[in-house]
């Protein structure tokens, strides 16, 4: 396999690619062998790309209204899809129909995720969780409000919901609660460290909370200029990158842990950094920001941008893909006009 260096020269080389779907992109995500990119728009539809062939793009019609959120299954080629319309749909290949594994309501359907298995799929209806197992569905809560961010923990073994007053633990294969992690705000996103001991979330009063779960143990880093929605660990757990700023802050989880250290700084994008997402297995950063520009990041190595790429309007999501056949890592950035640029590394 290429060494990084190697990697971030081939992507400055070969520059990305950029096409257009139809309506605002709110939600993006690489299959499982990286090779297929889906984009949920704001039009109902979900756009296939097929990056690796000279397949031509498959445009499905998945729901009446915005798409929300779409998952990958981990292990298929299988995408969950939830919408404003309240339904959550399983699309099989090669997605000429779906199962309805819950029907069209009233409240929107939202933060579709996988178990690291693929035996479970969460998805988030108001202040209530849905967990499906095949034919089995299991109802977590109710919790204090509104889920703003759903994810299972690495081992699978819990389902992680944040939401206003903290973030709560529940067990998916019966919906009981195991562990309530509080704060006293209302909590905008979740993100477990790779090996599951730490927990952290971006917060309504423009700080970042996290948790070490085993102790209950807390801390809050603040004083961001706007909401950090964006959270998002590296591979090893070792960094915590943070948006909420022009510039990406980047706080250390070695066994010293944050606590009274000076993070990174990150500058290069010229307006809030609107998405962030780490790379699998290597130490690769991508964002995008308010102002259209997406960023290349090396870190810890390089502080600066190893590339910058531009975008026409405000970048709406960012995401990684592996393709370990290739050994070739792809990533995605869409904007707010329907562009969305594809590179490589």
């Amino acid at each position: 396999m290429p060494r990084l260096s190697e990697r971030v020269a081939q992507a400055r080389a070969q520059g990305p690619t950029v096409t257009t779907i139809h309506g605002y992109p709110s939600t993006i995500s690489w299959s499982r062998g990286g090779d297929i990119l889906a984009v949920g728009a704001d039009d109902g539809d979900v756009e296939l790309i097929f990056v690796a062939t000279d397949q031509p793009r498959q445009r499905v019609r998945a729901h009446v209204g915005p798409v929300q959120s779409i998952a990958w299954h981990p292990a298929r080629k299988a995408l969950l899809t939830t919408g404003q319309d309240g339904a959550i749909r399983l699309w099989e290949w090669p997605f000429s129909s779906a199962t309805d594994l819950r029907d069209a309501g009233e409240l929107w359907a939202d933060h579709a995720c996988w178990s690291p298995d693929g035996e479970r799929a969460a998805v988030a209806i108001g202040t209530r969780a849905y967990v499906f197992a095949g034919s089995n569905e299991v109802v977590v809560g109710p919790v204090a409000s509104t889920i703003t961010g759903l994810a299972f923990t690495p081992s699978g073994k819990s389902l992680g919901i944040a939401c206003y007053g903290g973030i709560s633990l529940f067990d998916p294969r019966t919906g009981q609660p195991t562990r309530r992690l509080p704060w006293k705000g209302a909590m905008l996103s979740i993100a477990f460290s790779p090996e599951g001991g730490i927990v952290a979330g971006g917060c309504q009063d423009n700080s970042v909370h996290f948790w070490r779960i085993a102790s209950g143990r807390d801390a809050q880093m603040t004083g961001f200029p706007a909401k950090p929605r964006g959270v998002a660990f590296n591979h090893d757990g070792r960094w915590l990158a943070t948006a909420g700023d022009a510039t990406i802050t980047l706080w250390p989880f070695d066994r010293r842990g944050p606590e009274g250290r000076a993070p990174l700084q990150l500058a290069g994008h010229g307006d809030l950094v609107t998405d962030l997402a780490y790379a699998p297995l290597v130490d690769l950063l991508l964002s995008g920001a308010r102002d259209g520009t997406v960023g290349l990041w090396a870190p810890p190595k390089l502080t600066s941008p190893a590339s910058l790429a531009k975008l026409s309007g405000k970048v709406t999501r960012v995401a990684w893909g592996a393709d370990v056949g290739a050994m070739v890592l792809r990533w995605a950035a869409a904007d707010e006009h329907g562009r969305v640029l594809v590179g490589q590394v």
